[in-house]
């Protein structure tokens, strides 16, 4: 190991005195640099602020310049929507009477085959009744 000396170094986190001289210079040299920087980084910001709420101002100015414009177009939509419905409701309520006719007319065109069925199930043998003939006379 020839070149290595014998000499323990400290490796235990601390840094030497060059070290440190060194950091700061850096740290200082670095701050010099861009000292002058701050202030018009701070003005370009604040610029940058203030253009943003004036675009947001009138954002603002123009909603509410267009406010009457939306209301009117909302109104006439709910009075469109509402007269909708009620011929809506009109054309369901004739197709559930229709519905309703129906479904009451096929009750007495069947009525004659439930009778016949029932006959059949109650003066057949009783071990042989269905199940289900229960739902008939329910």
């Amino acid at each position: 190991m020839r070149g290595m000396s014998n000499r323990v170094h400290r490796t235990d986190g601390r840094w030497g005195v060059r070290r440190r001289i060194a950091a700061v210079a850096v740290a200082a040299a670095a701050g010099l640099a861009t000292g002058c920087q701050h202030k018009q980084f701070a003005e370009r910001q604040a610029a940058i602020r203030v253009e943003k709420l004036r675009r947001t101002a009138e954002i603002w100015a123009a909603a509410e310049q267009s406010r009457p414009t939306r209301l009117d177009r909302m109104v006439q939509h709910a009075a469109w929507y509402f007269d909708n419905q009620a011929v809506e409701f009109d054309r369901n309520l004739r197709g559930a009477g229709w519905y309703l006719k129906r479904d009451v007319d096929r009750a007495g065109y069947r009525l004659p085959a439930y009778g016949e069925e029932a006959l059949r199930i109650l003066y057949g043998k009783p071990q042989q009744i269905e199940r289900n003939a229960i739902i008939l006379f329910y």
